[in-house]
């Protein structure tokens, strides 16, 4: 915006405004999930669909199988 220029809208700016505690929950819910790799507590049941985090976390707990 150049200085004197006219003020135009943001409709970008004011969803993000808007929906700010979204983006926060959002955040806050993804660090509780790559938490929960090495901290087993932190596993909510409804991860439980989440395949490739629970095999995450086994695999931080117990190491990788021999596989064969």
């Amino acid at each position: 915006m150049a200085r004197g220029g006219a003020v135009r809208d943001a409709p970008d700016a004011e969803a993000y405004v808007r929906d700010a505690e979204l983006l926060r929950e959002e955040i806050r819910e993804r660090q509780r999930r790559k938490d929960c790799v090495k901290d087993v507590s932190l596993v909510r049941e409804s991860y439980f669909d989440d395949h490739h985090l629970l095999n995450s976390v086994f695999f931080e707990d117990a190491g990788a199988g021999s596989g064969g």
